[in-house]
């Protein structure tokens, strides 16, 4: 199974390399992160718009969006004072699911 930037990180390195390679403040945690990512996600495609993200990566994340019943990869950016999806550049993706024997 796949595991994402976060989760690979938190495996290699301790809290506050992390901080630095993310460009965090030392306050924010990563469960902050992805809360604060989640939460972007949410306003940025509205209330209308049934969909939610499945995994977060250093600089895209995987949704799902239940109405069409699609994954998409979809590119983000952090700065000092936003989080900012490109839905211009957002791409279909799929799940490989692979028999374990």
């Amino acid at each position: 199974m796949n595991e994402t930037i976060l989760q690979s990180l938190q495996k290699k390195y301790p809290i506050n390399a992390l901080q630095k390679v993310l460009k965090l403040p030392k306050n924010v945690s990563l469960n902050q992160l992805d809360s604060l990512i989640r939460r972007e996600f949410q306003k940025s495609v509205g209330r209308n718009v049934n969909a939610w993200i499945s995994d977060i990566y250093k600089d895209y994340v995987i949704a799902y969006f239940s109405n069409e019943g699609k994954y998409y990869k979809i590119p983000f950016s952090i700065d000092d004072t936003s989080i900012k999806f490109d839905f211009s550049k957002k791409v279909e993706v799929v799940r490989s699911w692979t028999e374990v024997k």
